[in-house]
């Protein structure tokens, strides 16, 4: 069974060695998708649908007050913040954040899990050093490209790529329809796969990459 070793982060070794995994779910707090797939594997680990083989994993949910509020963020946006101690250093997200950050120490591969307001098609975000497994666990397609926007930053991918760990941002479609929640979880199950944590077959086609070209930010919440 899992062990909540902090608040809301959730930590189950196997008895074989193998790889350390890290998967984050609700750093923006209106993004159930995350929420949804690593609850319901969670459940069906503990009733025997899955057994973990090798390895670790550990989950974690990022923004708390933002997901109790159903808000994207309360003072700032967490996604902003990894890796930039300077930045808003009153907000209630900091100390989430600084925390969330401990725990890429010792992993192998990263996994964070989001969703969009508006309808839109799954989609991976991932540099070159984690491309070949983002594209191998089957998304609608990769965009890389997004460490060259150096001045956005703060993102929890980019801080996994800078300390080491592979990391990629999987994007499951609008929040609420069933099938990005159902894309959260395959997404999910896939990327403790391919790392050999669990057996679970599924056919491996090599995902069309696109490179980011442009970044247009968005100034407030109704833009």
């Amino acid at each position: 069974m899992f062990k909540e070793i902090e608040k809301k982060v959730f930590y189950l070794a196997a008895k074989n060695p193998g790889k350390n995994l890290l998967v984050f779910a609700g750093i923006h707090g209106d993004e159930p998708c995350g929420i949804y797939a690593i609850n319901r594997f969670m459940n069906e680990l503990e009733n025997g649908t899955w057994n973990l083989k090798n390895g670790s994993i550990t989950f974690a949910y990022g923004n708390l007050d933002a997901m109790q509020a159903r808000t994207r963020y309360v003072d700032y946006n967490m996604n902003r913040m990894f890796g930039l101690p300077g930045v808003a250093r009153d907000s209630i997200e900091y100390d989430r954040v600084r925390l969330l950050e401990t725990l890429f120490t010792g992993k192998d591969a990263f996994l964070d899990i989001h969703s969009a307001f508006s309808q839109a098609p799954d989609f991976m975000l991932a540099e070159k050093i984690a491309l070949e497994i983002a594209k191998s666990i089957g998304p609608s397609f990769v965009v890389s490209g997004w460490e060259n926007f150096s001045d956005v930053g703060g993102d929890t991918e980019c801080f996994a790529n800078s300390v080491g760990v592979p990391g990629m941002t999987y994007e499951a479609g609008q929040h609420d329809d069933p099938i990005a929640l159902e894309n959260a979880y395959q997404v999910l199950l896939r990327f403790l796969s391919v790392h050999g944590l669990i057996e679970y077959e599924f056919e491996s086609i090599s995902a069309k990459q696109l490179i980011l070209s442009e970044v247009i930010l968005k100034k407030s919440e109704t833009d």
